[in-house]
């Protein structure tokens, strides 16, 4: 047998039995082809493929990077604020980008500027300065105004001082 066709039919004949037999398998082959993809697509669509748990995977992650990212910058700022910090009373504070700041202020963006903090000993009173480069709100000057403020501490506790006054 060559083929589909017999030797004795020619192209136009009617099928013989197994012609049909063999077709009617194919046709029971390729539906259940069919079936198989069908609940391939209906589980794909019920049932997230590994593509979502990799998804939930590299979210968590830029989750915990964005939480590592925030530590590391609070730890620089720290880290900055403790390289300022003095710790023998005395206060040097330069004011970068003075000009910005003063027309900052005159245009009532800011009011005034902080110092970082310091100490008056190794175990004194923590301390910062503010500076109006403009005056302040009751008082228009010429010059800047500064002054001294007490900052809390969490050690007031231990020993009196002007924190604790009321």
């Amino acid at each position: 047998m060559g083929g589909w066709f017999s030797k004795k039919q020619a192209p136009g004949d009617a099928m013989d039995t197994n012609q049909v037999l063999v077709c009617d398998k194919l046709v029971d082959t390729n539906q259940a082809h069919t079936r198989v993809c069908d609940k391939l697509i209906d589980t794909a669509e019920t049932n997230p493929p590994p593509m979502k748990a990799q998804l939930d995977v590299d979210r968590d992650l830029e989750m915990r990077l964005e939480a590592l990212e925030t530590h590391s910058r609070r730890a620089h700022l720290r880290f900055q604020l403790l390289e300022t910090t003095s710790h023998n009373g005395i206060m040097v504070w330069k004011i970068n980008k003075y000009n910005q700041h003063k027309q900052d202020t005159l245009s009532g963006c800011t009011l005034s500027l902080y110092s970082p903090p310091f100490y008056t000993s190794g175990f004194g009173y923590k301390m910062c300065l503010r500076a109006y480069l403009v005056g302040t709100v009751r008082v228009k000057a010429p010059t800047s105004l500064c002054f001294l403020l007490s900052c809390a501490v969490n050690m007031t506790r231990c020993y009196p001082g002007p924190s604790c006054e009321r």
